[in-house]
């Protein structure tokens, strides 16, 4: 989980909050938090960070979402490199007492990255290895604003959904692997062409269509 540099001041505020979670989510390296049950930005996100442990989250029984982003650099250091992040993802699932392990497939090329945007195969097990129930879903984000406000996302998604129960069960195997880290802990300004890209993933065919036309007369 790459969480962005905080100060030494933050960092002793961090390890004065009380541990008062009851679920241990851990993450792999590749994942960013973008919100955790509704809370975002550095001062909202810092409540959940484990104070023992900064790859993992400390999170109330019962039902729980985090919005993350997957990515990875390909190539770093060269003139080839190129960037991988994919768009807003919700996970959400319901655990009490537990210990829980996220997995992403291994990214191990450009081509492995773009069939997880298709596919969003993760694992999620608790400590015995036995998978759990949850859904992995893109965030719907319909507008095409730079500037996006995850919490107000997420209460739209909800909305459309049933609130009372999680039931969708994924089961593709995802094996954990240790990315390059990459200089960020909680997510940086989504740049003006990460949320073009993710506006246009929202949209309908015919919204596609539509939009590469006018790209397309606009290009000069």
């Amino acid at each position: 989980m790459k969480l962005k540099t905080i100060a030494a001041t933050g960092l002793l505020s961090l390890l004065a909050l009380p541990a008062f979670a009851d679920v241990t989510l851990h993450l792999p390296d590749q994942v960013t938090l973008l919100s955790v049950n509704g809370a975002e930005g550095k001062s909202g996100l810092l409540q959940f960070i484990s104070k023992s442990s900064p790859e993992s989250i400390n999170l109330p029984n019962g039902n729980n979402q985090i919005v993350y982003e997957v990515s990875k650099i390909f190539n770093k250091g060269s003139t080839q490199g190129k960037r991988y992040q994919s768009s807003a993802i919700v996970l959400s699932f319901d655990s009490a007492d537990s210990s829980l392990v996220m997995e992403v497939p291994p990214l191990n090329s450009m081509s492995a990255a773009n069939k997880f945007d298709k596919s969003l195969a993760i694992n999620l097990k608790d400590k015995s290895g036995s998978p759990l129930q949850f859904t992995n879903e893109l965030l719907p984000i319909n507008e095409l604003s730079f500037k996006k406000n995850y919490s107000s996302l997420l209460s739209n998604y909800n909305q459309s959904k049933n609130p009372s129960t999680i039931t969708t069960t994924h089961s593709t195997a995802a094996s954990s692997q240790h990315a390059e880290p990459v200089t960020a802990n909680f997510a940086a300004p989504v740049s003006d062409m990460t949320a073009l890209k993710q506006s246009f993933n929202q949209m309908d065919s015919k919204s596609k269509q539509a939009f590469l036309s006018w790209a397309v007369q606009n290009i000069n």
